[in-house]
């Protein structure tokens, strides 16, 4: 799950599957990884500009819960 903060807030979960991924609204059931950041590095992480890893260290994007999860998601 994606929580964005700044120009476009909201929930947003990525759901991958079947080797593809797709995002929607957030749903009730609990996510196993949480992504909190602001929507421009969002945009940056979804264009490729910047890498997951890079933004994690850099502080822009916050990782909370399945750490195995998040770093597959880099992938």
């Amino acid at each position: 799950r994606f929580e964005l903060t700044g120009a476009v807030t909201g929930k947003h979960d990525i759901v991958v599957g079947d080797g593809k991924a797709r995002m929607q609204p957030a749903g009730n059931a609990a996510p196993d990884v949480t992504f909190r950041c602001d929507s421009e590095t969002f945009v940056l992480l979804a264009y490729e500009r910047i890498t997951l890893a890079a933004a994690i260290a850099d502080g822009r994007i916050v990782a909370e819960g399945d750490r195995e999860l998040a770093g597959q998601f880099a992938e």
